[in-house]
């Protein structure tokens, strides 16, 4: 019997153009694998970074296919599962970005059929689509990852890029946890980010948020943007003693092994400020998939609750996935870009 086909967008090289192709359904299920009929993915700036070759010192195994959120139903399972699972469960979740390194497997979720380990799964909010639930792991997890050990109920955080994929999400999880959050957008997404909880909105197109908030005020910052002023402006805004954490670190280019040594020496000195002084403690956070199937619980009870509510710019579908893409560079989607492999 020949090999089952399944349909996948592919590419083959660092900026490589994306192809639709039909490729070889995976059958070799690992002992704690799972074997996902994928109904919808989502597009994270990862994503894209990975295809401009920025997030690698290593070249991967081509092709590659991208995407890591996932939502779908399991259709098999390897032989050492665990019990948290049975097939026909519809679950969600994500997998660290394809060719994020050269050991990393390279079948992400822009396809039918995809292979995840069972940690990085969960059964799906039940009061949510699969595009709905697609958009969350990745921002979820990396919230919940980045957040959960710097606040508490008063909490005062600083959301930067607050209409986006991560910031989105992050508005209302903190809201949900009781804390009071400032966020920056741009004019038109005020209203969004309004929406969606915010207590003060500052138009970085009109204002600084340097200066426009109390100093001395804040507890945490949550930088969903990057860049070295971020860090370097923190302070007026920080209490003594409280977080910086960045999902996006000081630069934006290739990741080689001069931006590797610059960005370490960079932490160790001010971690050792952290140390020495009472200047804000530096956290650069890269989320972990492996904790997936243990922290999504916590986002889908809040899903289930309505605290937070999925925020979407648009759906495409799957013949649409360059455009999609196309659509996610230019920055200005507010919230996230799905993909549907499967009419619901």
């Amino acid at each position: 019997m020949g090999n089952i086909i399944m349909r996948a967008v592919t590419y083959e090289e660092f900026n490589g153009e994306f192809l639709f192709n039909e490729i070889p359904k995976p059958t070799k299920i690992s002992s704690n694998h799972l074997l996902i009929r994928v109904h919808a993915t989502s597009i994270n700036p990862v994503d894209y970074k990975v295809h401009h070759g920025n997030l690698g010192i290593a070249t991967p195994s081509f092709p590659i296919i991208p995407c890591s959120d996932f939502s779908g139903e399991i259709v098999e399972m390897g032989p050492k599962c665990k019990n948290q699972f049975n097939i026909g469960d519809e679950v969600y979740g994500w997998r660290a970005a394809a060719g994020f390194s050269a050991t990393t497997k390279t079948t992400g979720a822009l396809c039918e059929y995809m292979l995840v380990h069972e940690n990085t799964a969960a059964l799906k909010p039940v009061l949510l689509s699969h595009v709905e639930s697609a958009s969350i792991p990745l921002v979820g997890i990396t919230g919940l990852q980045s957040l959960e050990k710097h606040i508490q109920e008063g909490s005062m955080v600083l959301v930067l890029g607050g209409s986006g994929g991560t910031g989105s999400f992050a508005i209302q999880y903190l809201k949900a946890n009781g804390c009071y959050v400032a966020t920056t957008c741009s004019t038109r997404n005020v209203e969004l980010v309004t929406r969606l909880g915010a207590d003060v909105v500052i138009n970085y197109q009109e204002e600084n948020w340097w200066e426009t908030l109390p100093e001395k005020s804040y507890d945490v910052i949550y930088d969903c943007v990057g860049g070295y002023d971020s860090w370097e402006k923190s302070s007026i805004v920080l209490k003594p003693n409280a977080a910086f954490v960045t999902i996006a670190g000081d630069s934006q280019g290739p990741l080689n092994a001069g931006r590797i040594f610059k960005s370490a020496t960079g932490f160790i000195n001010r971690k050792f400020w952290d140390v020495v002084s009472n200047a804000p403690s530096y956290n650069f956070v890269l989320a972990s998939d492996m904790k997936s199937s243990a922290q999504l619980p916590i986002l889908t009870e809040l899903l289930e609750q309505g605290r937070i509510t999925p925020v979407i710019d648009e759906v495409f579908n799957f013949e649409q996935a360059r455009e999609a893409f196309e659509y996610m560079e230019t920055g200005k989607a507010s919230g996230k870009i799905v993909i549907k492999i499967i009419d619901e």
